[in-house]
């Protein structure tokens, strides 16, 4: 919540949905086609890493960036090739955001 509050703030982002678990996460891409989906890898439902791959066939123009509180080197490489990116959510909100604004940018 505080991150999409940020990115709301921020006002270079248009922020159309917040899913709550993996599968809402899939169902929201699916419906909203989005540019980028911000994917926690550890949360309910299905973590990060489970939806992955389904919102990659869902929605296969969406760019997918990792949130994740663990070293990015632990992420898998077979999963961090599917994404246009990874973020420390350890970082303070403004890093967070910026990253975003670079990744978003980039694609």
């Amino acid at each position: 919540a505080a991150l999409r509050l940020a990115m709301d703030m921020s006002g270079g982002f248009n922020v159309v949905a917040e899913a709550a678990d993996g599968r809402q996460a899939v169902e929201l891409a699916a419906r909203h086609q989005p540019d980028l989906v911000v994917l926690d890898l550890i949360m309910p439902g299905g973590g990060g890493l489970e939806a992955l791959p389904a919102i990659r066939s869902v929605a296969p123009d969406t760019g997918v960036v990792l949130l994740t509180a663990f070293d990015p080197t632990d992420v898998p490489d077979q999963a961090a090739a599917q994404t246009v990116g990874l973020l420390d959510k350890t970082a303070d909100l403004d890093s967070l955001v910026d990253r975003l604004s670079r990744l978003a940018t980039q694609r």
